[in-house]
């Protein structure tokens, strides 16, 4: 691994990180109003997919992690939506 593929590699590391911290503070629901609890969940969708996202434009590999990619594709769409919902303007909701 050069230089460059490190450093990519420590940027999709800080995005695992980051969805990481959204996963722990989804996982604590119940200390939340029900409209935090929405605005969490959907922060850690959006947090799952950019690490998703990462692991395929870095052509990183392991056979476990790509069956289970593969296996849940519709899953993976619907992560990539609630990135787009969060992340980017809609007219619409």
């Amino acid at each position: 691994m050069n230089w460059e593929e490190l450093k990519e590699v420590a940027s999709w590391g800080q995005h695992l990180l980051l969805a990481q911290l959204n996963a722990d503070r989804w996982m604590c629901l119940e200390e939340n109003t029900a409209a935090e609890s929405v605005a969490l969940t959907f922060q850690f969708f959006a947090s799952m997919f950019v690490v998703i996202e990462g692991w395929k434009k870095l052509k990183l590999r392991d056979q476990k992690i790509e069956e289970i990619l593969d296996q849940n594709r519709e899953g993976v769409d619907l992560l990539r939506r609630a990135r787009n919902a969060v992340y980017h303007f809609q007219k619409e909701m």
